[in-house]
């Protein structure tokens, strides 16, 4: 079952160009991971400061794996000294999968 990966960063300054290039690097080194679907990267209108990338895994363990890589979290402490705070990850799932999952009769729901 496929998960949405939400990360939350807010930048001390307006990102500059490196900054979104540094997310991009994310990117490109989570593409060359197993169980990576696809991404996105959004800049608030309101404040420009706040990113979030949005990430698409085809499970979550897959993307728990990436997670928990060195590489990955050697990016995210270059990335850190540019933060305001620590990045806010949240791991989401469609709405139909859970209904699916947490009402079906295997999972007490009926």
């Amino acid at each position: 079952m496929s998960v949405h990966v939400l990360i939350e960063r807010r930048f001390k300054g307006s990102p500059y160009p490196e900054h979104l290039q540094a997310i991009a690097n994310f990117r490109i080194r989570a593409m060359e991971q197993g169980g990576y679907i696809r991404g996105e990267t959004f800049v608030s209108r309101e404040d420009p400061r706040e990113v979030l990338v949005l990430s698409v895994w085809s499970s979550a363990e897959q993307w728990e794996k990436w997670l928990a890589c060195e590489e990955r979290r050697k990016l995210e402490e270059e990335m850190a000294a540019y933060l305001d705070g620590d990045s806010r990850i949240r791991v989401l799932r469609m709405a139909a999968d859970y209904v699916s999952e947490a009402y079906s009769a295997g999972a007490g729901g009926e």
